[in-house]
């Protein structure tokens, strides 16, 4: 659009020479004052069409300017951004790969028997060497002539490499019918003896445990396996008693650890529980209530299972993960894992997170695995501490629906083009640019105005449900390329402190500084909808900005870049909704203080007479009658240039005081309520007169004030009335 703000004054010039014709003889001369009226009458509204200053009605001011109740004139502009998406404000949830192993682990060895029954007995013949006499019969004190050898009913025990000192419980019980004043047992391993114990006063009919110590330097290739013992007894003369059988009840491991073990295995229960960690960079969870809700994402599991036992159930629970609909948590029943002797003990399954939730307080996933293994008997199997089952759990292709916690991210607002990470203002490829048609006529012509309350709007569609905080720089250019950066006041929301600007955004390849860069919020919407956005908006006005400044530089382009930072508690849905546009409010409500307005006028005055002709301008003067119903007084200079553009004189002359159009009368609201009236006349010296008829063009120089500098508004209908007359002095000689 075009705008042009100033009062244009046309003054045009007419002359009429009268001339006679010449006769040889005598001379003469004869003068004549000549009043010609150069405009009868002509009246230039502020706005409108045909002879007003701004020509609403034309193309390039069409929408431009409006007009209020009380028909005070704004300047009005709407534009909207386009800032692609805000989808990259959505946080991202980065859960690493984790393995997660349950390891067999250290094997303690309990129960050595083989079902039901005793683990093993010896004869009363085998302890003393003959056979049993009748009941009551005396028996001579003795002892064990041979030690008598107790294999150990051990069938669903095979081997075992013991890792640490331990020992071995053995429970007895001495039903020989006779009351021993010594038993001495020796624990073998195969034929090797591992240790032995010796019970005193073992009273016939008696049961009691013995240990023996078993030392952790039994090796693989020297194992504990066959057990069996060597019993030997001493005893005082006695009656025999009932009974003829000496039983090793049970066999029992006490501290007995064991790195291998090969045996027949009943169904055994394992349990594992641990965390996983999130990636917290751009969402924290930072209590039990915040979460992420998933749209899209899968839950892969790798087993590997490394034990000879196959797992036919397999339950892993991610008490942090839970359906969206009936906050239940994520329980995986997995069934017939194979050993690692089947398929290599590999097993895959994959399960959909779509509208699952994420609930990782202080950023961990906990995760429960309970597993039980088959039963192996009558077969055995060798297992070691080392063997574990290994799931691989990979949360991966997560998508957040909506995510309600505490959101950290930095978001650029622009397309970065050239790369660099950084935007700036400057590169129009990269800026936001918005061109105030119609500005550039008034910035062309008319420089140092001040308006005293301008406002810059901006205004929001979002559902944005989190404190945002947009850290913008907006330039606003004027036709000759000068830049006013819009800020915020001192102690004000949008005041920029250093070292609070994000490092993306950029002047003139230059890391933008606090002069230049502005911050508003946008209002987090009160209820995040991802189909639908709620309206906000930020004013800049001369209270909490320089917006005076800015739109006193009279920008016909205002260039934005901006980052948003998200540093609260909220919500976030997606698709993120940020239609952003700028609103431009510019009351014609200014103060002027030697603002100036240039124009050239056509006038050519070569029909005068000059230096050499027969007839003389002996005088003029040039009346100027005004009405000026705007609030404005006029400084006016009046330079007379040649058909080459240079100057001839002007007037007033250089240093003194300039053309005075005084302003209407003002209210206490700045509205025009009493137009000036009055008349200027202008006269020439002589050496003016005589080039005066050079003249091709004036060139109105106008220095506009307001009255006192204080502000004025302007309504459509305000405007100046011209009337002007000429009277002029001609002699004409006559030879």
């Amino acid at each position: 659009m075009k705008n042009s703000l100033p009062i244009v004054l046309i003054l045009l010039l007419a002359f009429s020479i009268w001339a006679c014709e010449q006769p040889e003889s005598p001379d003469f001369q004869v003068n004549h004052e000549l009043e010609v009226p150069l405009s009868v009458e002509k009246t230039y509204p502020f706005m409108g069409e045909g002879d007003a200053l701004i020509d609403s009605t034309s193309e390039d001011y069409l929408d431009l300017f409006s007009s209020d109740g009380d028909g005070m004139v704004s300047l009005t502009k709407e534009q909207d951004f386009d800032f692609g998406d805000l989808n990259d404000a959505i946080p991202t949830v980065d859960v690493p790969v984790k393995t997660l192993n349950t390891q067999v682990g250290e094997l303690n060895l309990t129960d050595f028997n083989s079902g039901s029954g005793n683990a093993g007995s010896a004869s009363f013949e085998d302890i003393f060497g003959f056979t049993p006499p009748s009941q009551g019969t005396f028996i001579s004190a003795g002892s064990t002539p041979t030690p008598a050898n107790i294999p150990f009913n051990t069938d669903f025990f095979e081997s075992a490499v013991i890792k640490q000192d331990g020992s071995l419980e053995l429970t007895l019980t001495n039903n020989l019918g006779m009351d021993l004043d010594q038993l001495d047992i020796t624990l073998n391993s195969d034929n090797e003896i591992v240790g032995s114990s010796t019970e005193n006063n073992f009273l016939d009919d008696e049961t009691r445990t013995t240990t023996i110590s078993i030392p952790a330097n039994i090796s693989a290739t020297n194992p504990l396996e066959n057990l069996n013992a060597d019993v030997s007894a001493s005893w005082k003369g006695q009656n025999k008693k009932e009974g003829d059988e000496f039983i090793v009840n049970s066999v029992a491991g006490q501290n007995l650890v064991a790195s291998q073990v090969t045996a027949a295995l009943e169904s055994q229960s394992f349990n594992n529980s641990g965390t996983s960690t999130v990636d917290e960079s751009s969402f924290e969870f930072q209590d039990s209530e915040d979460f992420v809700e998933l749209s899209t994402g899968k839950l892969s599991i790798d087993i590997t299972n490394k034990i000879n036992l196959a797992v036919p159930s397999l339950d892993i629970t991610f008490p942090d993960i839970r359906d969206a609909s009936t906050d239940n948590p994520l329980v995986l029943n997995l069934s017939n894992i194979p050993s690692s002797s089947q398929n290599g003990g590999n097993f895959s399954t994959t399960t959909d997170l779509a509208d699952y939730r994420i609930y990782a307080e202080n950023g961990t996933i906990d995760y429960n695995i309970s597993a039980t293994t088959e039963n192996t008997q009558p077969d055995t199997r060798t297992i070691n501490e080392s063997d574990l089952l290994e799931a691989t759990v990979d949360l991966n292709n997560l998508e957040i629906s909506r995510a309600e916690g505490f959101i950290n991210t930095d978001v650029v607002l622009n397309e970065d083009v050239t790369g660099d990470g950084n935007v700036d203002v400057f590169n129009d490829d990269e800026a936001e640019v918005t061109n105030i048609d119609g500005i550039s006529d008034i910035s062309d012509r008319i420089s140092g105005l001040t308006f005293e309350n301008p406002i810059l709007s901006t205004i929001y569609n979002t559902n944005l449900g989190v404190n945002t905080t947009i850290y913008a720089i907006i330039a606003g250019t004027d036709n000759k390329g000068t830049t006013e950066y819009l800020t915020g006041k001192d102690g004000t929301p949008y005041q920029v402190q250093s070292g609070e600007i994000p490092n993306e955004l950029e002047v003139s390849g230059q890391p933008a500084t606090t002069d230049q860069v502005i911050k508003f919020s946008i209002k987090p919407a009160g209820n995040p909808d991802p189909n639908q956005g709620e309206l906000g908006s930020n004013e800049f006005n001369s209270s909490n900005t320089n917006s005076s400044e800015f739109f006193s530089n009279l920008p016909n382009k205002i260039s934005f870049v901006g980052a948003a930072v998200i540093n609260d508690d909220g919500t976030i849905v997606n698709p993120v909704i940020f239609d952003p546009s700028l609103g431009l409010d510019l009351p014609l409500n200014f103060s002027a203080d030697a603002a100036t307005f240039t124009d050239t006028l056509d006038a050519d005055l070569g029909s005068l007479p000059g230096e050499g002709d027969d007839q003389s301008l002996e005088g003029a003067t040039l009346t100027l009658n005004y009405t000026n119903a705007l609030p404005l007084e006029l400084g006016l200079v009046l330079t007379m240039l040649d058909e080459n553009g240079n100057e001839v004189f002007q007037k007033p002359p250089e240093g003194e005081e300039k053309i005075t159009v005084d302003g209407a009368g003002i209210d206490g609201n700045g509205y025009v309520n009493q137009p000036a009236e009055s008349d200027i006349q202008i006269s020439f010296s002589k050496e003016e007169l005589k080039a005066l008829n050079r003249t091709r063009s004036i060139m109105l120089d106008v220095e506009i004030n307001t009255p006192q500098q204080q502000a004025v508004r302007i309504r459509n209908d305000d405007s100046v009335t011209l009337q002007i007359q000429i009277k002029a002095d001609i002699t004409s000689t006559v030879n």
